[in-house]
């Protein structure tokens, strides 16, 4: 098992992290960055697409061939809101104060925060393809616009 420690202090940074333990290599088209990944942990790609005004999108289509956990840990400048779900496959969640792990199935979904300077935990099997979408939410850049639109 493969333990992936995401510090979420911005949202451009995700894929380095990830590349730098799992192998492959990140390019960018446009505002479209993608970890492309053909090795001995693992073959797909994990697409990261920011939107205006604090949306991201993070886009799974891959099968790992060890286990995964992505440990993320929140930090109070970047604790978006997430948005979690699965067209393909399935995953483990849990906080981090929790020791017990909640499976979510295909055509589930999790949403999900981290508390200041906690932890999630996704848990990626083994040898299963998987298809996620996960859908993040920066609170004080969505906020700022929508006190902008408020605001005009």
């Amino acid at each position: 098992m493969i333990e992936i420690e995401i510090i979420a202090d911005s949202d451009k940074d995700l894929l380095e992290q990830i590349a730098i333990k799992i192998g492959g290599s990140v390019t960018s088209n446009w505002s479209e960055n993608v970890l492309t990944i053909n090795n001995e942990n693992a073959i797909g790609t994990i697409k990261f697409i920011p939107f205006d005004w604090g949306v991201n999108l993070l886009d799974f289509d891959i099968k790992l061939h060890k286990e995964f956990i992505f440990k993320i840990q929140a930090v109070p400048e970047f604790n978006p809101l997430r948005f979690m779900y699965p067209s393909f496959g399935s995953f483990k969640h849990r906080f981090g104060i929790d020791n017990k792990e909640s499976k979510i199935e295909q055509f589930q979904s999790l949403i999900f925060t981290n508390k200041t300077d906690g932890y999630n935990y996704i848990h990626l099997p083994k040898n299963e393809k998987v298809e996620i979408n996960l859908i993040e939410i920066v609170r004080k850049k969505f906020l700022k616009k929508e006190l902008q639109t408020f605001l005009h």
